[in-house]
């Protein structure tokens, strides 16, 4: 399952090739979904696919050698360089099954990757009955056991609001980011930032983001829509 998430022109190299008389940039650097790296990717003379105004390359990341897909959108009229690009992102079971909670619950796991077979698969009444299960059993597993052991998804909700402590991950999260930078700033040759550090504060700051400013605005739209 993926999807082609939209880059903008900053990702774009200085123009290189031309193909089938299209100019096309040198390189497009974006961060590499398999190592997590944020490289420049240099795209060869042959696309792997023409459609229309369409071109899509394949290009290998520099750092994992693992291949991305890219899509161009250029202006038949122009043939400059294009007008849009996108990178085609996945979501596979490895993400999935890299949690540690899901390592240790692989029933949840099953869970989430029913509702990914079944969103696949077009079926997305079932997928979404495969994520609110997974909900419910994530709560089962977090939660102290309560009196009624088939409690209902709603009464979880309601128990996890005060035993739960939700905000503590956010915080956490944002003081780990301060931390690190404190790392940065400071001279010390035993303790400064390596390649795994910095790709591991960079997802938590992207995470931190999403949470405070756009989870809230696509929660506030889904909910317009399921009533």
């Amino acid at each position: 399952m993926g999807d082609f998430e939209k880059l903008s022109d900053n990702s774009l190299g200085d123009g290189g090739a031309k193909a089938l008389g299209y100019h096309l940039p040198r390189t497009v650097s974006t961060k590499c979904e398999h190592c997590k790296n944020i490289v420049a990717f240099g795209l060869g003379r042959s696309p792997s696919d023409v459609k229309d105004d369409f071109l899509q390359f394949s290009a290998k990341c520099p750092h994992c050698q693992e291949s991305s897909a890219f899509v161009f959108r250029f202006d038949k009229k122009q043939q400059e360089l294009p007008i849009e690009l996108f990178v085609f992102r996945t979501t596979n079971s490895q993400t999935i099954r890299s949690s540690r909670l899901l390592q240790s619950f692989p029933k949840l796991a099953d869970s989430l990757e029913r509702a990914e077979q079944a969103f696949s698969s077009g079926d997305y009444i079932a997928c979404c009955g495969h994520l609110r299960r997974t909900i419910e059993g994530l709560l089962r597993e977090k939660l102290p056991p309560g009196s009624n052991k088939k409690e209902m998804l709603g009464k979880l909700l309601t128990r996890a609001e005060t035993e739960l402590n939700f905000s503590g991950p956010i915080s956490d999260l944002a003081k780990t980011i301060q931390d690190g930078g404190n790392m940065a700033l400071h001279f010390d040759q035993e303790l400064e930032p390596d390649a795994e550090i910095a790709a591991e504060l960079f997802e938590m700051s992207v995470s931190l983001i999403q949470y405070v400013e756009e989870i809230p605005v696509r929660i506030q739209e889904i909910r317009k829509r399921i009533g």
